[in-house]
Order: C-alpha cells, then structure tokens, then sequence
C-alpha cells in the first residue's frame, strides 16, 4: 500500500473485517494501512474490530521521526459501530 504516494482518504467501512478473522489478519491490515505515507482519512467504521490493531506497529510511534512514524498525518478515524468494549483499545490511534 505505500505505493499510494497521493491517497489521502480509505474508506473500508461495512467490509465486515474482524477482529477474530481468519482469512484476513487484522494486524497484518492495520500495518499494511500504516504504510500509507499521506493518509488523513481512514474509515474503518461499520467492521467487527474490538481494538485499533497496533501488535505490529511501532510501540513509540510518537517518538520515532516523522519520516518513520505509521499514520503520521493522520488525521480523521471513523471506528464507529464496532465491537470496542473499551475506549482504551483505541488508545494508540489517538495518541
């Protein structure tokens, strides 16, 4: 996906991802979505996730340059009508 230089807004709501998935990781998504280098939009709203998957995302995504970071310009996160017990789950898409 970081061949997307320009993208800067995915809409993969209502694909009925999963948190519990076997035939698509979530973690491996999530990455695979962080390689986007412009991203300021992502809606990932209307899906089965119980947490922003980050197992294989940088654990100091802020304190690594800018040009390392996952999701830099991020911006915009449309998470609603998943399964997220806990807002604490999504704690690292906000920090």
């Amino acid at each position: 996906m970081s061949f997307f230089h320009c993208l800067e807004e995915l809409n993969l709501s209502a694909n009925s991802f999963s948190s519990h998935s076997t035939l698509v990781d979530p973690n491996a998504l999530f990455k695979a979505i962080s390689t986007i280098p412009m991203l300021k939009k992502l809606n990932l709203s209307r899906n089965k996730f119980d947490e922003f998957h980050h197992a294989e995302l940088p654990p100091n995504n802020l304190a690594i340059p800018l040009n390392e970071q996952v999701f830099p310009y991020l911006e915009e996160l449309y998470f609603a009508f998943n399964q997220v017990s806990n807002e604490e789950k999504l704690f690292y898409a906000v920090s």
